[in-house]
């Protein structure tokens, strides 16, 4: 599948499956943006959501560097549930953000889902996210039915 370029008066972007190559890279893109202590648990994920059955994780690159990431895995119904893709991880590096990448990541990977079958995506957000919470509200998303719960342990 050919990658999507989207063009800004200083970048061009183009979007494109990731690669096992690119695991540095998401992972240095998500080191700038929360730091060491998730990428050092975060590592093995990433590598698994490449290829096979899961080969619906994107990239973005600009000038020969990944600039930005959509990590997805498709989702096989269940009881009670909805087959589809879940989207894990989306990052944009800092010096990239607010230029476009990670609406042309995300919908690269709506159009990816479309081709393929797939008839939902969901993510889960942090509720007092509101960048997040803004963004995917701009690309249509809308808070599904499912409901988190959580519990603390000391």
């Amino acid at each position: 599948m050919a990658g999507t370029e989207v063009s800004k008066a200083h970048q061009k972007v183009t979007v494109r499956p990731m690669v096992e190559e690119d695991i540095s890279e998401v992972l240095e893109i998500d080191r700038a943006l929360v730091g060491e202590k998730r990428v050092l648990t975060y590592a093995s994920p990433v590598e698994s959501y490449i290829g096979g059955t899961l080969g619906t994780s994107w990239v973005a690159e600009s000038a020969g560097r990944v600039v930005g990431f959509v990590l997805c895995r498709m989702v096989e119904p269940g009881p009670g549930t909805v087959g589809g893709a879940c989207i894990e991880l989306v990052g944009v590096h800092p010096d990239a953000q607010r230029q476009g990448v990670g609406r042309a990541l995300v919908t690269k990977l709506m159009e990816h889902c479309r081709e393929k079958g797939v008839q939902q995506i969901s993510i889960m957000a942090d509720r007092h996210d509101m960048v997040l919470r803004r963004f995917l509200t701009s690309l249509s998303f809308q808070q599904g039915d499912q409901v988190n719960y959580t519990l603390c342990l000391e």
